[in-house]
C-alpha cells in the first residue's frame, strides 16, 4: 500500500484537494482519497510531492482505453503546455475522464475514485495562482 500526497490532488471528477492524500493498494487500486482541508500532517510512509497529482492520461488503441505509457505521456504533455490560457482542470478532463467515459466501459480509468485503477502522474512547476501550465511544467508517472 502507498500513501501519496502533493500540493494538490486533481481527482478530475470533483474539485481539486489541497494537500490531499491518495491511498493506493498494492494492485494500484484507489482505496481512499483523504481531504486534509489543507492541513497535511506527517504520516508513516507518506510520500509527498511538490506539484499536482493527476490520473494518468488515456491512450485509445483500436477503440479500447489503456493507461498511456511514458513516451506518449511526454508527447501529449508537450502539446498541453501550449494551451497556456486554458485552466488545468479543463485540459486534464480531456485526456483523462472524457476518454475513459467514451472508451472504457468498465470505468477503471480517468479519475481518482474509490475502486478505480487510474494510475498516478505528477505535474510540477505549474502556476498555482491561475492553475495553468507553464513552459517549465513537467510530468512524470508515479503509478
Amino acid at each position: 500500500m502507498r500513501k501519496i500526497a502533493a500540493s494538490y490532488i486533481f481527482p478530475i471528477a470533483s474539485v481539486p484537494i489541497k494537500q490531499g492524500i491518495l491511498v493506493i493498494s498494492d494492485k494500484d487500486e484507489i482505496i481512499e482519497i483523504i481531504d486534509t482541508h489543507g492541513n497535511l500532517t506527517e504520516l508513516f510512509k507518506l510520500e509527498y510531492y511538490n506539484g499536482v497529482i493527476i490520473p494518468r492520461f488515456i491512450d485509445i488503441i483500436e477503440k479500447k482505453a489503456y493507461l498511456m505509457d511514458n513516451i506518449n505521456t511526454q508527447l501529449v504533455f508537450s502539446e498541453m503546455k501550449k494551451q497556456t490560457n486554458v485552466p488545468l482542470q479543463e485540459i486534464l478532463e480531456t485526456y483523462t475522464l472524457d476518454c475513459a467515459k467514451k472508451y472504457n466501459p468498465l470505468n477503471w480509468f480517468g479519475s481518482f475514485e474509490k475502486g478505480k485503477k487510474p494510475g498516478v502522474a505528477l505535474i510540477t512547476n505549474i502556476n498555482f495562482e491561475l492553475f495553468i501550465l507553464t513552459d517549465k511544467s513537467e510530468i512524470r508517472i508515479l503509478v
